[in-house]
């Protein structure tokens, strides 16, 4: 535990300014590149400043100790940095730019699409002009081309705004949570424990040979294999990737389709902080249901609908996760609520603006319902796709809370659960343009702000400071200032990357047969495969819950078939295997002797990688990434 003096805890209010200068000067850059840093857990460019910062405050001990950023100071730029890359995050700013612009470009008398939809098109949001989406999909251009970003200004505030109310809401949603997450069920949140043994300029870490050896050696190896990627005539130590599944070419067993073994000491690292159980659910479930593919082809059953039915195994196990969890924090939100609605008071103990949060959350929830209604989407669905989107945000942050895995795509919609449950025959066509347009809200959560801004409560937990409110300022200047700067990013970066057009072609090509092809009832299978999916969670958490020696988490069976665990199995595996070997042998000191060697490995593999990114954009080429595409 950390041990911190009183006068370390203050946030002095110059952090919020050193804060927000970090994050305009970082989030443009972040946003105009492909650099693939929200596709990780663990954002590189955050973890690397905050690392940079920790050095120069050792350095400047030495020198002038007024000088330095607090504990609590460093922690507040951390989370600005963290909240402000989540608001431009890979799934939502990147894909919505795509969206507005794609139907005036490929619309034509062949497809109809103009008697179809465009009269359900909300014209405040969406680009008009054929020029200016031509520009975004085939030419290599700017976006501050004279005749590009006017006609892009309206759009850019408009969405911000909704977004921003987004984001708002999440931040009292979490501060909701924050008690019962962090101090009742006492959740351990791998993914903070990184940043966490950072904080301190005081703490041994940076005079720790344990990480400095984990540091150098893992430098060395990133920067081969950088090498060796720029010129293949270099011997590559560990670079590359090698499928298993090309060793079984054959039915059945060729349904394992992906298996790659890849060595990522980034990955590895960050998996060596979550709990043993937790990551061996994670690689034993990804196993799981390569084993239900080759079964369900060597019987037949993979040509039953849908089947495996994975994702909405997943999304019925959401739910029902997200229930018993609000059934065990059932007492925590009774007492909230009678806090604010009654003449109940706090626990001394407790900080929380839980007034600011209730009515916060259902003023900031109530806007955004407006903007949907004034958008085109019926007043009722407009409700149902805000409650599916709140639940699923909160279960993913529960994820991360409780699991911390290197990644996390949700892939399944809100608006798509609700068009195969209620049926299209019961949507009117403009609730289901507007389910399309509005696909950026809900779909993968890989960069969702309410993770990061949870695990920023939980590092002001542990550095004992109760400045609550200079923390939920400065989370939210990083909001605002992180949207609308990745807003104009992310278009630079479409502008000048031609054809990016998978997320137009995906939405609008599934509208299109919406409103052609009504559905009339039900989809039972969908039905089956989510309930069934909700039973294997509940049962799983059930015996979770009861059976200390119970090793499988209903989260790994959630989270088993995410699309990158085709690259993260192997090195989520070998973390585990490593982490279970010290536990058995060496016991809890063993495993905290090894924690400074796995921070080293993860903070040098993502120095080099941050590095490497620089290279590539200075440069104008392909360098190392994180995981190798």
């Amino acid at each position: 535990m950390l041990r911190i003096s009183s006068q370390s805890n203050s946030i002095r209010s110059g952090t919020l300014l050193v804060g927000t200068f970090l994050v305009v000067s970082t989030q443009y850059w972040v946003t105009s590149t492909w650099n693939g840093f929200t596709l990780a857990s663990l954002f590189i460019n955050a973890i690397v400043i905050t690392f940079i910062l920790g050095l120069l405050n050792v350095l400047l001990l030495k020198v002038k100790t007024s000088a330095i950023l607090r504990p609590s100071e460093l922690m507040l730029v951390y989370i600005m940095l963290t909240s402000a890359t989540a608001a431009a995050g890979h799934d939502t700013l990147e894909i919505l730019t795509q969206i507005v612009a794609y139907p005036v470009h490929f619309a034509s008398p062949e497809n109809d699409w103009k008697s179809i939809f465009f009269h359900y098109l909300p014209t405040r949001l969406v680009i008009l002009d054929p020029l200016v989406a031509e520009g975004l999909i085939y030419y290599d251009e700017s976006f501050f081309s004279p005749h590009i970003w006017p006609a892009w200004v309206q759009p850019i505030l408009l969405w911000s705004l909704f977004t921003i109310l987004l984001y708002f809401s999440m931040i009292f949603l979490s501060l909701l949570l924050r008690r019962q997450w962090i101090n009742n069920e006492l959740l351990t949140f791998p993914i903070a424990q990184i940043p966490l043994q950072l904080l301190s300029p005081r703490r041994s870490i940076y005079q720790n040979k344990k990480f400095w050896f984990g540091f150098l050696v893992t430098s060395l190896l990133s920067l081969n294999n950088g090498i060796h990627h720029l010129v293949p005539v270099v011997p590559g130590l560990t670079y590359g990737k090698y499928n298993l599944a090309e060793l079984f070419p054959e039915p059945p067993w060729s349904a394992i389709e992906v298996a790659y073994i890849e060595i990522l000491p980034f990955v590895t690292g960050l998996a060596f902080f979550i709990p043993t159980k937790l990551s061996f659910s994670i690689w034993f479930f990804y196993w799981f249901w390569k084993l239900i593919n080759v079964t369900g082809q060597a019987s037949g059953l993979h040509q039953l609908p849908y089947f495996p039915g994975y994702w909405i195994q997943g999304l019925g196990g959401m739910a029902i996760f997200g229930i018993m969890f609000l059934y065990w924090a059932r007492r925590h939100l009774i007492g909230v609520f009678k806090v604010v609605f009654t003449s109940s008071k706090l626990r001394s103990v407790d900080d929380t603006p839980y007034f600011l949060a209730v009515w916060g959350f259902l003023i900031s929830t109530s806007i955004a319902i407006v903007f949907l209604v004034y958008a085109g989407m019926s007043l009722l669905f407009a409700i149902l796709f805000l409650a599916g989107f709140f639940g699923l945000t909160v279960v993913t942050t529960r994820l991360r809370a409780q699991v911390g895995p290197p990644t996390h795509e949700i892939p399944f919609t809100v608006s798509g659960f609700l068009s195969r449950v209620i049926s299209t025959r019961y949507i009117d066509n403009r609730t289901l343009t507007q389910f399309s347009l509005f696909m950026f809200v809900d779909f993968g959560q890989r960069g969702s702000p309410m993770p990061q801004i949870m695990e920023g409560f939980y590092l002001q937990h542990r550095l004992h400071s109760r400045q609550i409110r200079i923390v939920v300022v400065g989370i939210v200047a990083a909001l605002i200032l992180g949207t609308v700067i990745g807003f104009v990013g992310n278009l630079e970066r479409a502008y000048r990357l031609t054809n990016k057009t998978w997320a137009g072609e995906e939405t609008f090509s599934s509208l299109v047969n919406q409103i052609q092809n009504k559905t009339t009832r039900p989809d039972l299978v969908y039905l089956s495969y989510f309930s069934l999916g909700g039973g294997i969670v509940f049962a799983l958490a059930i015996l979770s819950r009861r059976y200390i020696w119970w090793s499988f988490h209903p989260l790994g069976y959630i989270i088993g078939q995410d699309w990158m665990l085709r690259h993260l199995w192997f090195p989520i595996f070998i973390a585990w295997l490593i982490r279970w070997t010290l536990i058995k042998f060496s016991g809890l000191k063993g495993l905290r002797n090894a924690i400074p060697i796995f921070l080293g490995i993860t903070i040098g593999d993502a120095t080099c990688i941050l590095l490497w990114k620089t290279y590539a954009i200075i440069f104008n080429q392909q360098t190392l990434d994180w995981v190798y595409w």
